[in-house]
Order: C-alpha cells, then sequence, then structure tokens
C-alpha cells in the first residue's frame, strides 16, 4: 500500500483477463507503465494536484475540473481523451442520509485516473474483484463497473425513501400531526437532494453510453447504456416519490383543517348557546331601579330556570335545522 502521505490510494495494471498487478508509481514523475492502468487518488492530499496538472499529460483545464471544489455529474469529450464526473451515495460514517460523494474520472486509451474526496464504496469493490481476479478486463468495462455500483446503492436509497413514504401514509391520521410534518419534510428534502444530481447524471450516464472511443468497446458501451437505463428509472422513481410526499402532505393538511373546522364549529355552537343567556345576565345585572324579582327571595331560582329553558330550545333549534 503507498504511504499515508502520499496522494496515492492505489494503482493497478490490468491484465485484460479480469486481473491486476498492484504497483506504485512516484507521484513527482510521468506515469511510464505500457499496460492498461488504474490510477486512484486521494483529492484531499497537495500531492495529487501537483501531479496531475504536472506530470499526467492531462489538458490543464480538464486537470483543474479534475480537481475542482464543486462539481456536478457531467460527461465531456476531448481529443486526449474523456472527463467523467459520477455523484453516489456516501456510505461513510458520520455522513447525513442525502449526502452524496464525487467520483472524478479521466480515461484516454491505457489510463484510468479516479480521484475522490472520500472513501467510494464501488471504487473499492471493483478493486477487490480486480484482485481476486474476477473484475473488469479493460478500463472502459471498469468504468462501467463502477458505474453500476453507484447506481446499485442509489437503488437501495431509494427503496428506503419508498418504504419511509409508504410508513408515513399509513400513520397520517394515527400519529401526531406535527411529528409526521417534521418526519416528510426530511423525506421530501432527501428525496428534492438525490433528484438534484441524479437527473444530469443520467444525461451523463447517457452521453457515456453513446460515445464512440478506444477506452469503449461495445460490452463497455452496452453496460453502460444499461447503467443510463437503470438511472433514468430512478430518477422517475423520485419523482413519483416527490409526488407521493405530496399527495401524504396535503392529507394531512387536509386532516388538520378538518380538526380545526370541527373545533371552531363547536365553539361558534357554544358562542350561539351562551349569547342569549349573556344578554339576559347583562341586562339583569345593570345598575338600576325597577328590575324584576330583586327583592323575591325565589329571584335567582326562577331566573335559572329560565336560562336552562332557553338553552335547551336554542340546542333544540340548533337540533332542528341540522346545526349539531
Amino acid at each position: 500500500m503507498p504511504d499515508d502521505a502520499s496522494g496515492l490510494v492505489f494503482a493497478l495494471a490490468l491484465d485484460g483477463n479480469g486481473a491486476a498487478e498492484e504497483i506504485t508509481p512516484p507521484l513527482d514523475a510521468p506515469l511510464t507503465d505500457d499496460r492498461p492502468v488504474w490510477i486512484h487518488l486521494d483529492r484531499t492530499r497537495p500531492e495529487t494536484g501537483s501531479w496531475v496538472l504536472g506530470h499526467t499529460g492531462i489538458p490543464p483545464l480538464a486537470a483543474r475540473a479534475l480537481l475542482a471544489e464543486e462539481t456536478r455529474p457531467r460527461v465531456q469529450e476531448r481529443p486526449e481523451g474523456v472527463l467523467i464526473n459520477l455523484r453516489g451515495i456516501d456510505l461513510n460514517p458520520g455522513a447525513e442520509p442525502d449526502d452524496l460523494i464525487v467520483l472524478r474520472c479521466w480515461i484516454d486509451p491505457n489510463r484510468l485516473l479516479t480521484i475522490r474526496g472520500r472513501s467510494v464504496r464501488s471504487v473499492m469493490d471493483s478493486r477487490e474483484r480486480l484482485q481476486q481476479g474476477e473484475g473488469a478486463t479493460t478500463l472502459g468495462r471498469l468504468v462501467a463497473d463502477i458505474a453500476e455500483g453507484l447506481t446499485l446503492r442509489f437503488g437501495e436509497r431509494l427503496e428506503d425513501l419508498d418504504d419511509r413514504i409508504d410508513d408515513l401514509a399509513e400513520r397520517v391520521g394515527i400519529d401526531h400531526d406535527e411529528e409526521l410534518i417534521n418526519l416528510l419534510a426530511n423525506v421530501r428534502h432527501e428525496t428534492v437532494a438525490l433528484r438534484r444530481f441524479l437527473a444530469p447524471q443520467r444525461d451523463a450516464m447517457r452521453k457515456l453510453a453513446s460515445l464512440d472511443r478506444p477506452a469503449f468497446d461495445p460490452r463497455a458501451r452496452e453496460r453502460l447504456a444499461e447503467v443510463a437505463d437503470a438511472v433514468t428509472r430512478h430518477v422517475e422513481q423520485l419523482d413519483a416519490a416527490v409526488e407521493r410526499a405530496v399527495l401524504v402532505r396535503d392529507e394531512l393538511d387536509a386532516r388538520f383543517n378538518h380538526k380545526l373546522g370541527r373545533q371552531t364549529y363547536l365553539f361558534s355552537v357554544i358562542a350561539a348557546v351562551f349569547l342569549p343567556l349573556g344578554l339576559i345576565t347583562g341586562l339583569l345585572g345593570i345598575n338600576v331601579g325597577g328590575i324584576p324579582g330583586n327583592t323575591s327571595p325565589w329571584g335567582f331560582i326562577v331566573v335559572c330556570a329560565i336560562l336552562a329553558v332557553l338553552a335547551a330550545v336554542t340546542l333544540v333549534i340548533l337540533r332542528f335545522r341540522n346545526l349539531l
């Protein structure tokens, strides 16, 4: 393994039969191995930038794009090679559900250069298959292998999102609405974040599958076309997830408005009952002479009885008019 102070994560020379030999090219000199070589670099190391810019022969604009801080999925074809930027699910410890990793690639006839900021699981899986003699036989198929791994993990995350939306839909009307609203907001945020990068990745994969370059043989292009189709399905699945989340939110809003309407109606009924009672008690409470029954020992009981009868009559009228 390379020293941790180096920008080199690993380098493999493919034998064309599904296996590879690990090599350690120095990062202060041009690569001289004539075999198809896969070099994987850590973008956070300063040696990576200096080697990519000064010793790879990659055009300066493409080299700076490989090292850029902010990227989005794309495929840029140049005479010397092809620049590929892809996104994948971040499976590293401590990553948030909507965190995505960036994999920057440069491929020419005899070299595949990949650069990452954080560890990429599909890259490590492809490396293990090569070390076991069961990996890609060409660099183009290796790119397809890595892209398939990234797409597979997108599919797993989308299935999890679908399950969570189904669970929220089943809980509508059972659990506390505010809690569901917060959970639904988190799901929608993840869904929108994934779609933001999956849509351009779909276009990038389609373009990659259509390239007529020496590094991409017909089998590699066929696999890339399958990956592009899978990414398209993922984008459609995300669109459907967004619509389902909107429906769940609409149902939550409808239930909230229904509950609010019932409470408002209840307060209106109570006000309708007590309004005439309040009017009568207000009139009897004014500080003027001539209030009937103010000297009678039965006056209070009589007033209470009148108020009870009046309240009952009001309730009967409301019931008769189907207001209760």
